[in-house]
């Protein structure tokens, strides 16, 4: 499956007034907070497994490096858990792939936004049916607006193997995630994306289409973010099911300078 970038199901929310936390800037990583996303993803089917439920962990933690460039280190991690494992028909809790991403951007650029940098996938899946075994690099990038009410932009990247297990399938697979988010009011906002995702090994493409809802509580004065995510599947191999969800519970600390 595709890797969940979650912290780029990126939000728009304008402080109503002074005493609130300006969470107008946490959908751009760069700027204001550290950040923890869990994100669990349900799908009823998925070829012989059903009801196949992951949790990606993606902490980000920015940076500012001097008065011109900012950095963004962002992890992804995936827990395969409560599902039956297609070759040992068990329920199972089984580590992903990791990977990592730095994203180096330009300081200060008002409501424009873009980082590039190199993505790592490492081989730690604890299983067969997850593994790819391969050791993987290849370029990222992150663009975005953001308006008063309105916010939109794509994260990407391509990822290919370089070394590993000579007997497994080597990776070369590229993730695009389109989005575009508007501002309810201080505490809510809407928003689309798609998460287009191409396995040139395999010829495997993956299109879905998705709507989302966000939701902020504070926490000692700290933003939490919960999200509610429909999505269709118009473009996915036969064994995809039709629809899938998720839920995502992000939390956030100020960036320390």
């Amino acid at each position: 499956m595709k890797v969940h970038i979650g912290l780029f199901l990126l939000l728009l929310v304008c402080p109503a007034f002074a005493s609130q936390p300006d969470t107008h800037n946490t959908s751009n990583p760069f700027i204001a907070y550290s950040s923890l996303l869990l994100q669990w993803d349900y799908l009823n089917k998925l070829g012989p497994v059903n009801h196949y439920l992951t949790l990606n962990i993606q902490p980000s933690v920015p940076f500012h490096l001097n008065q011109q460039v900012d950095l963004l280190l962002y992890s992804d991690l995936p827990v395969n858990s409560e599902m039956k494992m297609i070759y040992t028909n068990a329920p199972a809790m089984q580590l992903g792939d990791y990977q990592q991403f730095l994203f180096f951007s330009p300081a200060n650029t008002g409501n424009l936004y873009f980082g590039v940098g190199p993505i790592f996938s490492f081989p730690t899946a604890t299983t067969s049916v997850l593994a790819s075994e391969k050791w993987g690099i290849g370029p990222a990038l992150q663009a975005a607006y953001f308006g008063e009410k309105v916010a939109y932009g794509v994260i990407g990247y391509y990822l290919c193997s370089y070394a590993g297990n000579p007997n497994r399938p080597n990776i070369s697979r590229t993730y695009w995630n389109p989005w575009l988010t508007y501002n309810l009011d201080t505490f809510n906002n809407v928003g689309i994306q798609s998460e287009p995702y191409v396995n040139f090994m395999t010829g495997q493409v993956q299109i879905p289409l998705e709507a989302y809802y966000n939701h902020f509580i504070l926490l000692n004065n700290d933003p939490v973010k919960f999200t509610f995510d429909g999505l269709y599947w118009p473009v996915a191999p036969n064994y995809f099911p039709s629809w899938s969800l998720r839920f995502n519970i992000t939390l956030m600390v100020p960036r320390k300078y």
